[in-house]
């Protein structure tokens, strides 16, 4: 006769589930710019999503075609490949501590912490303090000369989000506006993060699922970004391959197989004309890296 026995946890026991979401960290780091002592950089894009916190005096943020006035406190966020412009006011310039994370998930978090095109900017409350603490704790983890130290203040960072997130959802948040240019963008980019490793998604299923032309999709990525939708695909599936290269757990031909590409050569051409050097070739060089550490 089957014997049923009991589940291993109790009444008593507490526990929590998580989502089955990834999270993973491609490269991070974190500094101080003051500047009333360094040129601001004008008109640029980045590889990753940064976080910024305006520790003190004053600037101007600029992003998906509009301008804002920020002061201390203030938290502002920059996407990757998006037209972005941070400059110092000329009587208080800025000094403000920023954070870049790029890697599977980070996407999500910032949503999550309720920013976007629509809301690219929060003054902190309460908040505040508890984000210049763990600015200061991230100070004493530099550098971080061991592994302990680096996953403490990869830690430490995400408490920062959380600190936003947390505060945000408390008053409500802001609710990002439909219908909008920056809505439009900012759901492509989500289908583009939630889709890459489908070998079959193709930029006319984003216009399916938005409703909108393919010429639309296009112009809008125009305004808000330096690279085509296309290209962003592209520069997602390969920023993701090079993440998996990292771990050095799957052949080269399964990474291309995980990002979406089932013709390894084509595969190969990309990555060489995105970062210079072919997936074998900085496979190795990570390896070399590592070795050498």
């Amino acid at each position: 006769m089957l014997e049923i026995v009991p589940g291993f946890k109790t009444d008593n026991e507490i526990v929590q589930f998580y989502n089955n979401k990834n999270l993973e960290l491609c490269s991070n780091e974190f500094g101080i710019h003051d500047f009333s002592c360094r040129v601001a950089a004008g008109m640029r894009t980045q590889l990753h999503y940064t976080l910024h916190f305006v520790l003190r005096g004053k600037g101007t943020f600029y992003i998906a075609g509009k301008t804002y006035r920020l002061q201390e406190n203030d938290a502002f966020f920059t996407p990757p490949n998006v037209k972005v412009a941070t400059t110092p006011d000329e009587a208080d310039p800025w000094t403000f501590f920023w954070v870049g994370m790029n890697g599977k998930g980070f996407q999500q978090i910032f949503a999550n912490a309720l920013f976007s095109f629509s809301s690219p900017v929060y003054s902190c409350g309460a908040c505040a303090e508890k984000i210049r603490a763990a600015i200061e704790r991230l100070r004493d983890f530099c550098p971080a000369e061991n592994e302990a130290l680096r996953i403490r203040s990869i830690a430490t960072a995400l408490e920062i989000f959380a600190y936003i997130t947390e505060e945000r959802l408390e008053n409500h948040g802001e609710i990002p506006r439909a219908f909008t240019k920056e809505y439009y963008f900012q759901k492509a980019l989500n289908q583009i993060d939630a889709n890459y490793a489908d070998s079959a998604f193709k930029i006319d299923d984003i216009c399916r699922e938005l409703a909108i032309s393919h010429s639309y999709l296009c112009k809008i990525f125009r305004n808000f970004s330096t690279v085509t939708v296309n290209q962003y695909l592209i520069e997602v599936r390969m920023r993701e391959a090079r993440l998996l290269l990292d771990k050095n757990e799957q052949s080269i031909k399964n990474v291309a197989y995980a990002v979406g590409y089932n013709d390894y050569a084509y595969f190969s051409k990309e990555f060489k004309k995105l970062f210079g050097y072919t997936p074998g070739q900085y496979r190795k060089t990570q390896l070399k890296n590592k070795r050498l550490k």
